[in-house]
């Protein structure tokens, strides 16, 4: 897309700034820690982007992470399960029967999937050894999607294994993210989801705004059940949340991941089976007693068939069976096709995609530009904390020394003094000046920053007007943003100008704030 194109060319461009950056901080020797750190951000440009799946313990984030692929890679249990970080990537051919351990304190080495259950899952003292020497495990899947992005598992935070917690507390303290989505259980404490909320935040993402966070309501099924199928029930319990939380994550949607990863993989047989099994009753209060439970359910052999299948091909609790049936009894869909579909809606998961699709996907060059500017600056900020502290520092010994040398009465102790007080002077004038010199090409990198900082965010406005009355002259302003002029032709001139006067003139005021900045880039590009 053209977008990513011309935000790629200016992370580019910033990251080659702050390696030169980077190189002359190594004449602060001291500075060790930092330099290496700059060096890591300035290589960091256009690597694929990085969505944390980040929760509590038990919230159902590896359920998640399996609807979103489609999968059921990630492990899941009604257990702590997920105990090391996994990072999800893009792969075929061989690389779909196997996983990859990154040790900590060797190569990398590859493993049979069918052994990531039973070797990096759980509280044996074996499995817990294998964890601290884990770096992360990497899995693979070849949803095209994940060419460009990837999905990273973390143990949840609050775990009663210890082990899984210092993994947890791990990733928040060393890890590097672009976007997080937050797994809400529908039942818990708010104060512990906004505690660990913020420690993420401050550590993963710094410098974010909430643009980059979205959170998922999950868990809601037994709820459904008990409210009769009341929707609204569930996205008014959403509606709070994202009222609450609005300050850390933009929005909260509720997702049934069991149901969702069911729809994705279950087979036109089974749906066929659902309508079967569904028909055989004449009214929806005899279909809710035999769901009381599995006893009553599992009396008739086509029914004990149906749930014997739904749990054991695609691991469907029995809160999300039940309500998978009152929904296609109620709905009455008249093929395998149409109760997929209904299931699909039901469990949230096609409005979850189309929100990653357009706050993170879509605009993931943008995230991803900010992110590494963040970074760079929290590099930079304490980089000069240090220096200011070892100048301070060297000020104080020359002033001790100067007033050690009118103390001396011995030739050669005032000669070695006199000496070295003015060997370390000229350190002293030496790092002054290179420190001033840093500076001066800091701030020239920031103002160069900002002076692109209105394009990038008429670059992340245009992608999101593909709706709007802008959508047919979109490219257009985009090949202008990226040659930095515009076209040559009049007509084409007069009118982008006519459709940034008519946004402009919208009773919007966020489209017209955004009007006004592309209408001064298009002043600048003439």
């Amino acid at each position: 897309m053209a977008e990513t194109h011309q935000v790629h060319e200016i992370e580019e461009d910033y990251c080659a700034q702050l390696g030169q950056l980077a190189n002359k901080l190594k004449g602060f020797l001291f500075l060790g820690k930092h330099v290496e750190a700059l060096q890591h951000v300035a290589a960091g440009a256009v690597q694929p982007f990085n969505v944390a799946v980040f929760g509590r313990m038990k919230t159902g984030k590896s359920s998640l992470i399996n609807a979103m692929i489609g999968l059921p890679l990630a492990i899941t249990g009604a257990e702590e399960t997920t105990a090391t970080i996994n990072c999800l990537s893009y792969g075929d051919g061989d690389q779909l029967d196997s996983f990859k351990v990154h040790w900590k304190d060797d190569q990398p080495e590859s493993f049979p999937l069918k052994q990531l259950q039973s070797g990096w899952n759980g509280k044996d003292p074996d499995v817990l050894k294998r964890i601290q020497r884990t770096s992360f495990l990497e899995l693979f899947s070849n949803v095209p999607r994940l060419k460009d992005i990837h999905i990273v598992d973390t143990p949840g935070t609050g775990s009663t294994a210890v082990e899984h917690e210092k993994v947890a507390q791990q990733f928040i303290a060393g890890q590097e993210t672009d976007a997080l989505v937050y797994v809400f259980s529908s039942v818990g404490g708010r104060e512990m989801d906004e505690d660990a909320l913020s420690e993420f935040r401050k550590t993963c993402l710094p410098g974010s705004d909430p643009y980059n966070s979205v959170a998922v309501l999950h868990k809601w099924d037994e709820t459904y059940w008990k409210n009769g199928g009341d929707m609204d029930d569930i996205l008014a319990k959403a509606s709070r949340l994202r009222e609450r939380m609005k300050d850390t994550v933009a929005d909260v949607l509720p997702v049934s991941a069991p149901l969702a990863l069911l729809a994705k993989m279950a087979s036109p047989g089974f749906w066929e089976q659902c309508l079967a099994v569904a028909c055989t009753y004449a009214g929806e209060a005899e279909l809710k007693r035999s769901l009381l439970n599995e006893t009553l359910w599992n009396k008739k052999d086509e029914q004990k068939e149906l749930w014997t299948s739904a749990k054991q091909e695609y691991a469907l609790p029995w809160a999300s069976f039940r309500i998978m049936l009152r929904e296609i009894f109620r709905k009455k869909p008249g093929d395998a096709v149409m109760a997929h579909t209904v299931i699909l809606e039901l469990s949230g998961m096609d409005a979850f995609e189309r929100m990653l699709e357009e706050r993170f996907f879509k605009q993931q060059a943008v995230i991803r530009l900010r992110q590494t500017r963040a970074r760079a600056q929290s590099v930079i900020e304490q980089a000069y904390i240090d220096i200011n502290s070892e100048l301070t520092s060297r000020k104080e010994q020359l002033k001790k020394m100067r007033c050690i040398e009118k103390e001396v009465q011995t030739p050669e102790l005032k000669s070695w003094l006199g000496n070295e007080i003015g060997k370390r002077g000229d350190e002293q004038q030496s790092l002054e000046t290179s420190y001033l010199e840093i500076d001066e090409e800091r701030i020239k990198l920031e103002q160069k920053f900002d002076q692109k900082d209105d394009k990038i965010e008429v670059v992340r406005w245009l992608d999101s007007q593909e709706a709007a009355p802008l959508a047919d002259v979109r490219d257009l302003i985009m090949e202008a943003l990226k040659n930095s002029h515009l076209p040559e032709d009049g007509e084409l001139r007069a009118q982008l100008r006519r459709r940034v006067a008519e946004l402009r003139s919208s009773p919007d005021s966020s489209v017209r704030e955004k009007a006004e900045k592309l209408n001064h880039l298009l002043i600048n590009l003439s």
